[in-house]
């Protein structure tokens, strides 16, 4: 890459950070960025870059020529920078849309819910009544069942309904889950998950995304740990 291009492009990324990032009077804003959140997964590169530029801004140039030049590779890194701080990755971007969300109703058969789940490995299946999440069936929902039961047998013509006291949205009986809206981040969402493992509280299982992240609106995605690691950028 040509120098001037880098350079030009290193100007352009301390603009985009100087707001958030500046710190106090004599501290590199790209600094403060790559030790934030959103900037740890490029802090390597964030490095290299900057000492590129140092060298670049205080070495003398001979006939008129800069000494060194950056690798494509390190612009091309510094190009990725530069876009996910510009068009930021958002929760619904990699969510599971509703379209594609394996649900169910109150008066479905549970042994059936349970059957595809197991089929098809999804552990949290959404009870969802008119568009609305209504609560959530999972293999805890079963296991807290069958505790409070003195383990009696769960028949087979049992309704996910029967069940209703422990798929309640983060009822005492629950597995813990949260809210997001249709323009939430991704960096946020990536947080509230591991703030929830790094607690030796209840984990968050999933989260739920609405269009102002309420839980009486129509429900638009789902998005589990797994989502967040198998579709998120680099970590």
């Amino acid at each position: 890459m040509k120098p001037e291009i880098f350079l030009d492009l290193y100007r352009n990324l301390e603009q985009l950070v100087k707001g958030n990032y500046a710190g106090r009077k004599f501290e590199s804003p790209i600094i403060n960025f790559s030790n934030s959140q959103q900037g740890k997964p490029y802090k390597e590169e964030l490095n290299a870059i900057r000492e590129i530029r140092n060298l670049l801004v205080h070495l003398p140039m001979i006939d008129g020529t800069y000494p060194i030049e950056p690798s494509d590779e390190i612009g091309a890194a510094l190009q990725e920078v530069i876009e996910s701080i510009e068009h930021p990755l958002k929760a619904m971007d990699f969510a599971v849309k509703i379209e594609n969300i394996m649900k169910t109703k109150p008066e479905d058969n549970a042994f059936q819910i349970m059957t595809r789940m197991e089929e098809n490995g999804y552990s949290h299946v959404p009870v969802v009544m008119n568009g609305k999440l209504d609560g959530v069936f999972s293999k805890s929902t079963v296991f807290s069942w069958l505790i409070n039961h003195g383990n009696k047998d769960i028949h087979k013509e049992m309704l996910i309904q029967d069940f209703e006291v422990f798929t309640r949205i983060n009822s005492p009986h629950s597995e813990y889950y949260e809210f997001a809206a249709r323009n939430a981040l991704y960096i946020q969402v990536r947080e509230l998950f591991e703030k929830t493992y790094q607690r030796k509280s209840r984990r968050l299982a999933a989260m739920f995304i609405t269009e102002n992240g309420h839980e009486n609106e129509r429900l638009l995605g789902m998005i589990t740990p797994w989502d967040v690691l198998k579709n998120g950028p680099r970590q």
